[in-house]
């Protein structure tokens, strides 16, 4: 029976577990995997919207005192939202490729020793680059931002413009005062 290694790669903060990428490699291979990280930050000015306003007073924030639920979870088919936890402020993921052959360890010269029943895998984690790069999540709308996405819609799909704004006043007002002072 041939050895097997398997590993989960996940976010130190995070319990391994299904929804994670997995790694697999048998004895006598070489697996290299290649880690890509994706970084999600929340926007800081998300600091000042209260739990009130959001309407998530009633939420906990999972920490050590929700250990308990956590752990009662840890091996079945579970749903986030029943622990009653937010979300992470920040969040790291990774997107992993792997690449795994055959090496006969016997023939390189540090493994000359080796006997018949010995069997050795190596495993090379590395980053895809050097640098990487986070996104940043902006759960708030501000009142410009409201006001620009109303006002485009209305151009889309009305043909509404500040334009037929002032048109709409010319022909409430100058219009039938002109008309009055005509007669």
């Amino acid at each position: 029976m041939q050895a097997e290694v398997q590993g989960f790669v996940h976010n130190p903060a995070e319990i391994p577990g299904s929804s994670h990428p997995i790694v697999y490699t048998e004895a006598d291979h070489t697996l290299l995997i290649t880690l890509t990280p994706k970084i999600h930050f929340i926007d800081k000015r998300l600091d000042r919207w209260n739990a009130h306003e959001r309407g998530t007073q009633d939420i906990q924030v999972c920490g050590p005192g929700m250990v308990d639920c956590v752990q009662s979870k840890v091996g079945k088919e579970w749903d986030k939202s029943s622990c009653k936890c937010l979300p992470s402020c920040s969040e790291l993921n990774y997107d992993t490729s792997s690449l795994r052959f055959k090496r006969n360890w016997r023939k390189h010269i540090l493994y000359s020793t080796l006997t018949d029943k010995n069997h050795y895998t190596g495993i090379y984690m590395k980053y895809r680059a050097r640098y990487f790069s986070g996104t940043r999540r902006d759960l708030m709308i501000s009142l410009t931002d409201f006001i620009a996405n109303v006002g485009g819609l209305l151009g889309l799909f009305l043909g509404f413009s500040c334009l037929s704004v002032f048109e709409v006043i010319y022909f409430l007002t100058f219009r039938h005062y002109s008309d009055g002072c005509r007669k």
